[in-house]
């Protein structure tokens, strides 16, 4: 009876940790591979990866109601190469993207499929993250921190990373914005803020993230929590973890789910009280998440979306 009772408690543990009634939303994309997710109102963004006879890389939706159904919402194609990052402002529904040619305007108001208007050209720079904020666009390099003009598309570099680290963009919640610094020799990662409204802004270590290293493909942020994929180095377990921002910092990294070396962990969104992500290998999944559940009185901006 004792081994039964130990047995249920560690089943237990396992779908707790692991399990919280995870389940496939879509796998409408196959053979293509998602990367990128957004969420508007209530529908799933999704940047697609590769090609077939019939669709071009780029941006897609499905509505959460119909998850058997996408509709080409732009086509964003560099040799097979789809959309890294999303950015969606409310106000003028207008829907950013980047890929490695530089960063898209998407007019949401006009008909579908929308051809897209190339709004800053940064080829070949990478662009590994993309928010807005008030009509600018935060968008991260390798080394710098941009800020774009979304009216005439001028740009000024705001924040630079030290040589002996690269830079990965985060999220924005309440004037600050999050963003990860990896050792170049080890890969480790650590998060790291400043306050937008800082002349000469310097970064506060948020969370040594304990350990973790690798890539950092995807953050969103709700409910003042913030949530990360970690693409590893290496043939490792890859992961998604969140950071409770209402915590004194420095901040512990919460594991959500990991994945073995044949998924890497890509794009993360919500919907309600679910968690959204992809994993490469075609599926679009969801998770049920407590933190999604209350909302904040602290979530002031409404870019995360």
């Amino acid at each position: 009876m004792f081994m039964k009772r130990n047995l249920f408690a560690l089943t237990f543990l396992f779908l707790t940790m692991f399990g919280h009634a995870q389940e496939v939303f879509t796998n409408v994309f196959l053979p293509l591979t998602p990367f990128s997710l957004h969420t508007i109102e209530d529908d799933l963004y999704v940047g697609i990866f590769g090609q077939d006879a019939t669709r071009p890389a780029g941006i897609y939706k499905v509505a959460f109601s119909d998850s058997d159904n996408e509709i080409l919402v732009s086509q964003i194609d560099f040799g097979g190469v789809g959309v890294l990052e999303l950015a969606h402002d409310q106000s003028t529904n207008i829907l950013y993207a980047s890929n490695i040619t530089g960063i898209y305007k998407v007019d949401l108001n006009q008909s579908l499929p929308v051809t897209p208007e190339l709004l800053y050209d940064g080829a070949y720079e990478f662009i590994n993250g993309l928010l807005l904020k008030d009509g600018f666009l935060y968008a991260s390099n390798s080394e710098e921190i941009l800020k774009i003009n979304v009216l005439n598309s001028s740009a000024e570099i705001i924040y630079t990373v030290p040589d002996d680290r690269s830079i990965i963009m985060g999220e924005i919640v309440n004037n600050l914005l999050y963003y990860f610094e990896r050792l170049n020799t080890t890969k480790e990662l650590d998060l790291v803020s400043f306050n937008l409204n800082d002349s000469d802004p310097s970064g506060t270590l948020i969370s040594d993230m304990n350990g973790y290293a690798g890539f950092i493909q995807d953050a969103y942020a709700k409910n003042n929590t913030l949530y990360a994929t970690i693409e590893s180095a290496g043939p490792a377990i890859h992961h998604i973890l969140k950071f409770d921002l209402n915590n004194s910092i420095p901040l512990l990294a919460d594991e959500v789910l990991t994945f073995d070396s044949s998924r890497s962990a890509l794009g993360v969104t919500s919907y309600q009280t679910d968690l959204y992500y992809c994993t490469g290998d075609n599926d679009i999944s969801r998770l049920e998440d407590s933190s999604l559940s209350i909302p904040s009185i602290k979530e002031l901006h409404a870019s995360v979306w």
